[in-house]
């Protein structure tokens, strides 16, 4: 029924982001977003074909939404820290920050599962020390 229709949906807009379709891979997302609001890997999905495509200001977006409406989906935590680091690169300190606040979030109660809480700090850590290395320098 309704079930399948949007995991095909899904399938196809991830046919259509490889054969480099974006504008309806986009719609698709876009529309699958509005309707499974609550399927984390939907956001996933739509954020890495932002972020694939260099658009970053849009995979932020995304992912933050996903992060607002579904927040223990572990895997949106690490897309969100991946993305913020991939914006360091124009402003280092302002990614700092970022993390910092992303982690506050993700260890809230209502944030990610205690089981995730280590790898959030490590990858969290590891922004930290690669862009204080940027600061000495």
């Amino acid at each position: 029924g309704a079930d399948r229709a949007w995991r095909v949906m899904l399938e196809g807009a991830l046919v259509e982001s490889r054969a480099g379709n974006l504008y309806s891979a986009k719609k698709v997302f876009n529309y699958l977003l509005r309707t499974v609001p609550w399927y984390g890997p939907i956001y996933l999905e739509a954020t890495c074909l932002y972020e694939r495509n260099g658009d970053l200001a849009n995979a932020e977006k995304i992912v933050n939404k996903g992060l607002k409406e579904i927040a223990r989906y572990g895997p949106l935590w690490f897309a969100a820290i991946r993305i913020v680091e991939k914006m360091a690169e124009t402003d280092p300190h302002r990614a700092v920050q970022q993390v910092r606040r992303l982690v506050e979030r993700a260890l809230r109660k209502d944030g990610v599962s205690k089981e995730l809480t280590w790898k959030i700090l490590f990858e969290a850590a590891q922004v930290g020390l690669q862009h204080t290395r940027h600061f000495r320098n």
